[in-house]
């Protein structure tokens, strides 16, 4: 649970500094090429896997692979 808490929370930006995952991601969105859509779905799946981050197992793991099917569609919408 505290790698995911980690992986989610604890992350450095380019400079080092210390970063969230939502806070990074909110920083690269504003220049990123990708459908609006696609980032608001990326965005809320983010939000699901940090309020997961204190529920019960699975709830937690559940949130991370929605995150990672939320990326997977983010990254499919910049190839079209």
């Amino acid at each position: 649970m505290e790698a995911l808490r980690r992986g989610l929370m604890q992350l450095s930006d380019a400079e080092g500094s210390p970063i969230t995952a939502q806070a990074l991601f909110e920083r690269m969105r504003a220049g990123a090429p990708c459908p609006a859509d696609a980032c608001e779905a990326f965005a809320a799946a983010l939000q699901g896997a940090v309020n997961a981050l204190d529920l019960p197992w699975p709830a937690p793991v559940s949130a991370v692979l929605a995150l990672e099917d939320a990326f997977s569609d983010l990254a499919r919408s910049m190839e079209r």
